[in-house]
């Protein structure tokens, strides 16, 4: 049920930063939010051609695995089967990608339902099962960032909807409070930790797909604390930066990032909020071509 649940925030993470993007050492990143996300929907045949016109120039580039899997959900959508597993056995032999059953009757998961509806699950689950021991041989070192990253995902949920449950009259929310922020503080040094031992930011390249959107979940819910800012920030200017110009990430966690410092200090640091000022300098990542909040 919870890695189900965990593709669920995945999906959700990844649309609600998918209207920003910049330029970095990955021109992917650019070509897949103008060329193929806004025609996924409307007009699949116009995303998958300037997909495949990028990959036919043979380009050292990748797309991130992320953009992948959003190209393989609407190629299943579209009944373009050869194309959509193509797309999958990368994904599953890769970057660890999978599709299970939902467990429970309040779970779902939206890209197993759509094999299903399309008669397709079982064969992609034979496929899974073929490819992914492959990753897993490949890539021992990133099944423990994802899991360490997958428990603290675990426990910001647990967390967070026990906290609900209280009145807001409760004297107990106060206390919960300070043990919710505690954990956030813990999650934080565990990411911190990981990118010091890897030398840069947990991505879904290195260490699986939708690491990066975990990622992302537990600083969505750790930055609406203000005494998290200055220690995220250090995080991304050590490891997030060089990888965002790697090409290994894009840019939601930079956009996240400035949308709770501008909350908490009326500044930004990657000019990602059209007039918002700068506390500091501004960032090396800024320049002119970034798809800044309107």
């Amino acid at each position: 049920m919870f890695k189900s649940y965990l593709k669920l925030i995945s999906f959700i993470v990844f649309f609600i930063f998918n209207t920003i993007y910049a330029i970095s050492q990955n021109p992917t990143i650019k070509i897949f939010y103008e060329d193929i996300y806004p025609f996924l929907d409307v007009n699949y045949d116009k995303a998958k051609n300037a997909y495949i016109q990028y990959t036919a120039m043979k380009a050292t580039s990748k797309f991130l695995p992320s953009f992948l899997e959003n190209l393989s959900y609407y190629a299943f959508v579209n009944d373009d089967f050869d194309f959509a597993f193509s797309l999958a056995d990368s994904l599953i032999q890769n970057y660890g990608f999978q599709i299970s059953p939902p467990i429970g009757q309040f779970e779902k998961s939206y890209f197993y339902e759509l094999l299903v509806s399309k008669n397709v699950y079982n064969k992609f689950s034979m496929i899974q099962d073929s490819l992914l021991p492959i990753y897993y041989k490949n890539n021992f070192r990133s099944l423990y960032v994802k899991e360490r990253i997958n428990e603290c995902v675990f426990k910001d949920i647990l967390l967070s909807n026990i906290m609900f449950e209280f009145p807001d009259s409760s004297c107990l929310k106060e206390p919960y409070y300070s043990i919710l922020s505690n954990e956030d503080a813990i999650s934080i040094s565990i990411i911190e930790k990981i990118c010091k031992k890897e030398g840069r930011m947990i991505n879904n390249f290195d260490h699986g797909i939708e690491t990066a959107q975990y990622v992302e979940f537990i600083f969505l819910h750790s930055l609406k604390n203000p005494k998290n800012i200055e220690r995220i920030r250090q995080i991304l200017s050590q490891y997030a930066e060089s990888t965002y110009l790697e090409g290994k990430i894009d840019y939601n966690l930079f956009k996240l990032f400035d949308k709770w410092e501008y909350y908490h200090t009326g500044y930004q640091s990657y000019g990602t909020i059209k007039d918002a000022p700068y506390k500091y300098n501004k960032s090396k990542l800024i320049n002119n071509d970034f798809n800044i909040d309107k």
